[in-house]
């Protein structure tokens, strides 16, 4: 065996192969378990020839336009169809390779082309060359495997687009659905990984390399289409050996990888859809080392957990997709999903809730900067607010008084009308996401800034009301979250200074006042006297009612008595306004 892979190895360097296409053409290959393998050929097997870049010869119809990439089992080159004037990709086999091999590469094409489904790659031709290697054309996709995407959104600085943990958990979704169609037609893949995942310019996804794709319960495929059927499923002597394991170990199932495996069947492939959500979550494979390495730790044990790698990486990982990873890599198959479909709608349905969570954040974003313009028009109004108060206290009848006054009116009516646009938002939040967390405690907040008002100017109906729907937002939060905000709204509540803020400038049923105030004046009376201690917004009354009856009289005088002594330094007061 070890001078087979000698040779092997060799005749790869003089045809010109890159070590890192040897070692992964080395894994494609055999050894025995105790070796690490990751293939199911007989040892004696092991090919000693490689076919470099050598031209295509004896296809009329293909001109080689050139080399595209090079595998295990051979390499593919861009070629043209001459028939159809289109540009495919043409996969051949490396020569001088052993008959399980060669029967492999066939069952792959094979495979391929019945399994007619928009994420698995689209097979047109295959035949064999004069030289005796087997070959076959597909679609060429130009874009990127997944295993580059997931390295690509761990970097920053690179320049390259960042793939989302939303696009690559879709990404897995669409190969999910890709593998279901599959072992609906009584197939599985057994080597599913990032590297055979192909994610096309336009966004298409695509699972790649069927080599080691196996037929199983083909008297009960599920479709019309009935059972895919390859000439390496009707030839014993092309099957998998008892002892020896088919697939890439980081990736495989512990059963897969035990040597004596039980019968196959979709929970192959649901444990390796798993694994590949691991890698997507954490950035990481779930076993890394060389291939002897990965089978003893798979045969060991678990993976390290996802929790662990999240406190490692100081990152904050959705428990949903955490759970449904750790079911699909399940050591005991009967624990995990019984199907791709299964297993796809899970991340399917995390989506859906990723995406209303997405469209409740942006509410939540425009809802802030409501937030900012709603500080600034309050800024407005009180500055405005206190230029009027100074005009007017030197001048009762200032114009520029009664102009900063009619500012602070707008700016106030402003802020109103904000701070409802800005509640409007918070709560449309909850209407993309029911549940959403910061959205409940926006409203809390909200609700508290409410209570504290009520309890400062003594309205309690409101204030129990109030206290009600604080209860129902903070519901939705966790419970050190929940005693946080009740502590405050107390702490507020008992705060002296914080209430005779808000009871400052503030008469209640303040309406109320003012109509009265009307109703004297429609009874005759020129001159309207309103008392009270001190801060509870006298003034502002006085100038709301000043501005109401301005409408009706050429003028209307404001006179400050709080300083006259006795009656007849209010006439006094009077008679100079």
């Amino acid at each position: 065996m070890q001078r087979d892979a000698t040779r092997y190895i060799e005749a790869g360097l003089a045809a010109g192969i890159t070590a890192h296409d040897l070692l992964e053409a080395l894994r494609t290959h055999v050894t025995t378990l105790e070796d690490g393998s990751s293939d199911d050929a007989h040892p004696a097997a092991m090919p000693t020839a490689w076919v470099g870049n050598a031209a295509i010869d004896g296809l009329e119809r293909y001109e080689d336009l050139g080399f595209l990439g090079r595998g295990g089992m051979g390499e593919v080159r861009r070629v043209r169809d001459n028939i159809l004037g289109r540009i495919v990709a043409l996969k051949v086999i490396n020569g001088c390779m052993n008959d399980l091999s060669a029967a492999r590469f066939f069952a792959e094409a094979q495979a391929t082309a019945q399994l007619q489904h928009p994420g698995i790659i689209p097979v047109y031709d295959a035949g064999t060359l004069p030289d005796g290697r087997h070959w076959y054309t597909m679609k060429e996709v130009r874009g990127s495997t997944l295993d580059v995407l997931i390295r690509t959104s761990q970097s920053t600085g690179t320049g390259a687009a960042v793939w989302t943990l939303h696009r690559k958990v879709d990404a897995l979704r669409q190969v999910c659905e890709a593998i279901s169609y599959a072992h609906s037609r009584g197939v599985l893949h057994r080597d599913l990984k990032p590297q055979n995942i192909m994610v096309g310019d336009f966004g298409e996804v695509l699972v790649l390399d069927w080599g080691l794709v196996k037929a199983v319960d083909t008297a009960h495929a599920a479709t019309e289409e009935g059972p895919v059927q390859t000439d390496r499923s009707h030839s014993d002597a092309h099957q998998t050996r008892a002892g020896r394991v088919a697939g890439t170990p980081a990736y495989m199932a512990p059963e897969q990888i035990s040597g004596h495996p039980i019968q196959p069947d979709a929970r192959y492939d649901v444990y390796a859809l798993g694994a590949i959500l691991y890698e997507i979550i954490s950035g990481l494979p779930a076993y890394d080392g060389q291939s002897a390495d990965i089978v003893r730790q798979v045969r060991a044990g678990p993976p390290p957990s996802l929790r662990s790698r999240e406190q490692a990486a100081s990152a904050a990982y959705p428990n949903a997709l955490v759970e449904a990873c750790e079911r699909a890599m399940a050591r005991d198959p009967n624990q995990r999903y019984a199907t791709a479909a299964e297993f796809g709608d899970v991340l399917q349905e995390w989506l859906e809730g990723a995406e209303q969570r997405s469209r409740g954040m942006a509410e939540l974003a425009a809802a802030d900067q409501l937030f900012l313009e709603v500080e600034t028009a309050e800024a407005a109004a009180e500055q405005a607010w206190q230029d009027a108060e100074a005009a007017l206290g030197e001048s009762p009848d200032s114009q520029a008084g009664w102009v900063c006054w009619s500012v602070h009116r707008d700016a106030v009516a402003d802020a109103r009308r904000l701070r409802h646009a800005h509640q409007q938002r918070v709560q449309a939040a909850l209407v993309h996401s029911p549940n959403l967390p910061e959205a409940h405690e926006a409203l809390a907040h909200l609700n508290i800034d409410a209570i504290v008002a009520a309890a400062a100017t003594g309205d309690r109906r409101p204030e129990v009301a109030l206290r009600r729907k604080l209860s129902e937002h903070l519901k939705h939060l966790n419970p050190s979250r929940r005693e946080t905000l009740l502590a405050h709204l107390e702490a507020r509540c008992d705060d002296p200074i914080v209430m005779h803020a808000h009871r400052r400038g503030q008469i209640v049923a303040r309406h109320k006042e003012l109509r009265t105030i009307s109703q004297e004046v429609d009874n005759g009376a020129r001159l309207v006297s309103l008392v009270g201690p001190a801060g509870v917004g006298k003034t502002r009354l006085a100038l709301h009612g000043g501005e109401m009856l301005r409408e009706r009289f050429t003028r209307v005088v404001l006179c400050d008595l709080t300083e006259a002594l006795d009656t007849t330094d209010v006439m006094v007061r009077l008679s100079r306004a």
